[in-house]
Order: structure tokens, then C-alpha cells, then sequence
């Protein structure tokens, strides 16, 4: 059964990705879940 993710809108994540908005523990977790990598791999800075 494939991952369902269900945080809310495009605009939402459009949102969080410009880093207009924070987001919750619960939604990293979500998203790294559903992504299939762990929750520090999201938060990981890189220097590019």
C-alpha cells in the first residue's frame, strides 16, 4: 500500500519550502515518511 501524504494544500508546502511559515514536528515526520528518509536527513543544511 503506497504512502498517502495529506498535509493540507500545494500552497501549503509552497508555503513552508520559501520558509514563509514553520512547520510542525508531526508534518517533518509526515513528509520524511512519505519520502521514505529520515526526519535529520530533512533538516540537514547543506553548503551547495
Amino acid at each position: 500500500m503506497p504512502t498517502v501524504l495529506c498535509l493540507g494544500t500545494k500552497a501549503y508546502l509552497s508555503v513552508v519550502e520559501r520558509s514563509e511559515q514553520n512547520i510542525s514536528l508531526d508534518n517533518i515526520y509526515k513528509i520524511s515518511r512519505a519520502l521514505k528518509v529520515s526526519a535529520a536527513e530533512l533538516l540537514e543544511c547543506s553548503s551547495q
